[in-house]
């Protein structure tokens, strides 16, 4: 599922998936994406960097029950984790 704003993608949602992979570059897009996920799913596995989802959840009565540390193999990717709102799979970020 997309997000358009005029004509242009400004997020997306594949609940199939993984665990539903949302990515999106505005709140107005975030805010749709994740009540879109929250709608059957009651799980959202995200970045700490993603201020906004953090702030939004937590505005909404909602809070964390754990956390992990992201592992990486190599070179650093450059990576905009701000932008992701829900993960693919523990084996795939």
């Amino acid at each position: 599922m997309m997000y358009l704003e005029d004509e242009t993608v400004i997020g997306y949602y594949l609940p199939s998936l993984g665990d539903g992979l949302i990515i999106a570059k505005t709140p107005a897009a975030r805010l749709a994406l994740t009540k879109l996920h929250l709608r059957k799913q009651d799980c959202l596995i995200f970045p700490q960097d993603n201020i906004n989802l953090v702030n939004f959840l937590s505005d909404n009565g909602h809070t964390a029950t754990s956390s992990t540390k992201r592992m990486r193999l190599g070179a650093s990717l450059p990576l905009k984790m701000k932008n992701i709102y829900n993960r693919i799979g523990g084996n795939l970020g």
